[in-house]
């Protein structure tokens, strides 16, 4: 009984130790399976849907897979999203170069909706949490997403966090992300890209004073593509979705944009993790079991 007593102490006071890790992802993953696979509970979300930058949103809008997308097309679409009236629109993706013929464009329409929160990255110099260089998106975009901000007289520097958020997610060794972890800022430029959305939807807990530097548990609605609704890309551009297409479908829901891409090219970095639920499979009534 000793033994046991002094397993399990040193077990729950050095989790990432041997068993102890396994036992930490384990009991996290354990009731979202039970959750979804043997009680087939369902979270139902209406007021936030997800834009896939997919293959076929690629080759519907002709846009290459070996470099960035034309940023006319963006100002399109985030042009749908105002006329909609949309909520808020997330951008999971780093527009760091200055592309002349396209920035002032985008940032018109940046500077039109005045609810866009932009991704910036941080390289690494080294293995781990420390150092690094942030890699914030073009000047001509921030100056679009400040405007109105420096305009009332608002820090420049909480102007961008607003506005700007960083990309970075830390899975575990599984490769599963599980915790939004503490990590250390360079000169706490930027929140983490979760934290500014949550800031800007008006969550609650990001009125605590540097709540952003907690780690945080995640809790998914339900396993990938199944709980909140998603869509392509090209289909809020180019009628063929007549769902999508209906004017005011984007109407005070919170829309993120992020890429999702079967082929690409090679050293291409994607946001792709593994999921902890059972893999589903569609039988022959089309229900998943």
């Amino acid at each position: 009984g000793l033994l046991v007593a002094i397993l399990g102490g040193f077990i729950f006071v050095f989790p990432r130790f041997f068993v102890g890790d396994y036992l930490n992802r384990r009991s996290y993953d354990l009731p979202f399976i039970v959750r979804d696979y043997i009680l087939k509970e369902n979270i139902q979300i209406t007021n936030v849907v997800i834009a896939y930058m997919d293959d076929d949103s690629h080759k519907q809008l002709d846009q290459s897979f070996e470099r960035g997308w034309d940023r006319g097309v963006h100002a399109r679409f985030l042009d749908r999203m105002r006329e909609d009236g949309a909520k808020a629109v997330f951008f999971d993706i780093v527009f760091a170069e200055e592309k002349e013929a396209e920035d002032p464009g985008f940032a018109a329409a940046l500077a039109k909706a005045k609810n866009v929160i932009l991704a910036a990255d941080r390289t690494r110099v080294a293995q781990g949490l420390e150092g690094g260089q942030i890699v914030p998106p073009a000047a001509t975009l921030l100056e679009a997403l400040i405007e109105k901000d420096l305009e009332a007289n608002v820090d420049i520097m909480e102007a961008l966090k607003r506005y700007v958020g960083i990309d970075e997610v830390i899975p575990d060794r599984d490769l599963a992300v599980r915790q939004q972890k503490q990590f250390n800022l360079i000169g706490d430029q930027f929140y983490p890209l979760s934290w500014a959305a949550a800031a800007m939807a008006g969550a609650p807990i990001t009125k605590e004073t540097n709540g952003w530097r907690n780690e945080f548990w995640i809790n998914y609605y339900g396993p990938p593509r199944d709980a909140i609704p998603h869509f392509s890309y090209w289909q809020a551009l180019i009628p063929g979705n007549p769902e999508i297409a209906k004017p005011g479908y984007f109407k005070d829901k919170y829309v993120f944009v992020g890429a999702d891409l079967l082929t690409g090219f090679s050293g291409q970095r994607k946001d792709s993790y593994v999921s902890f639920y059972p893999r589903k499979v569609k039988g022959e009534s089309g229900d998943y079991t």
